[in-house]
């Protein structure tokens, strides 16, 4: 059993949720989870506000969104500290960010934001996304990744961090089992997955992650969440689920083989330490023998 973090969406969320991956339990267990989230958001300042205003009538919104201005999941990976931190960046892309008056900076969560009186009052704020202003945000991406990575190295350095690579798809099975397209999610994801491939380019450049690859999938058209450009059919989960499986295997082969190495090190030194005291023994007792033998003859002189 390994311990698991997750950042992003559901497309890395559903990775650990026995709807799609039914024993995922017998070798991961998700210890902290931050979602619907940019790394941006992530790795800025909380900001300070009264948690009605963030209410809707979803529980689990509310939990989020609260997360999301708190920034205080930050602290919850720090002490939970699990094996693997798995991790997407659907979010800033899809949602991009909003500065507020003081310079704060929150995800723009267009899902659940507009459902609050927060968003409802809020008048000034910049919204700031990829779409509208792409040299700029793909700069404060940057800096928060750069941010995002130093904070995981400082931190927590033994962990292992995956990139979970995907795309955004348009293509599905209708009723027919016939091939069909989304001409909205066709548009949706053309747009989209230029930036998904230059915001990975530009981690996988930069940073060691090991990478969960992506392959061209079809998206679901009964899926639990939904019908939706990142909601895959189950081969998504499957292909993940081996990857991550081969993952774990590779990484358990070098620790093995590390504690063999230090096994066989520390016989090695025993060896040469025995094989010391030994030699140290015979000297003793030819040098022993040696005075004996010189004793007794003296004896017999007399």
């Amino acid at each position: 059993m390994y311990s698991v973090g997750v950042f992003g969406s559901c497309v890395t969320r559903d990775l650990f949720n026995s709807n799609f991956w039914h024993d995922y339990k017998k070798y991961f267990k998700i210890v902290t989870d931050s979602q619907r989230s940019t790394i941006i958001s992530f790795m800025t300042n909380p900001v300070q506000i009264d948690f009605d205003d963030l209410k809707t009538d979803d529980p689990l919104v509310n939990r989020l969104l609260k997360e999301d201005f708190l920034k205080n999941k930050r602290l919850d990976l720090v002490q939970k500290h699990p094996n693997y931190y798995i991790f997407d960046i659907n979010f800033d892309v899809i949602f991009g960010v909003i500065i507020l008056d003081d310079g704060n900076i929150i995800s723009n969560n267009v899902w659940d934001l507009p459902k609050t009186s927060f968003y409802q009052n809020e008048e000034n704020y910049k919204t700031l996304t990829i779409f509208n202003d792409s040299k700029e945000y793909f700069s404060l991406f940057k800096d928060n990744v750069d941010l995002f990575f130093d904070f995981l190295e400082n931190n927590c350095p033994n962990m292992k961090i995956i990139l979970n690579s995907f795309r955004n798809s348009y293509k599905y099975l209708d009723e027919n089992n016939k091939l069909s397209i989304d001409d909205t999610f066709k548009t949706l994801s053309l747009r989209r997955n230029i930036y998904f491939k230059k915001f990975e380019e530009y981690i996988v450049d930069n940073y060691d992650v090991e990478i969960l690859y992506n392959k061209e999938y079809l998206i679901d058209k009964k899926h639990l969440w939904g019908f939706a450009p990142h909601h895959f059919e189950q081969r998504f989960y499957d292909d993940k689920s081996f990857q991550l499986k081969k993952l774990l295997m590779y990484y358990e082969t070098i620790k093995y083989n590390n504690e063999l190495s230090k096994k066989l090190n520390l016989l090695q030194e025993k060896n040469r330490y025995l094989n010391i005291k030994n030699r140290e023994l015979i000297t003793k007792i030819k040098t022993f023998k040696k005075n004996n033998s010189h004793n007794l003859f003296n004896r017999l002189l007399k």
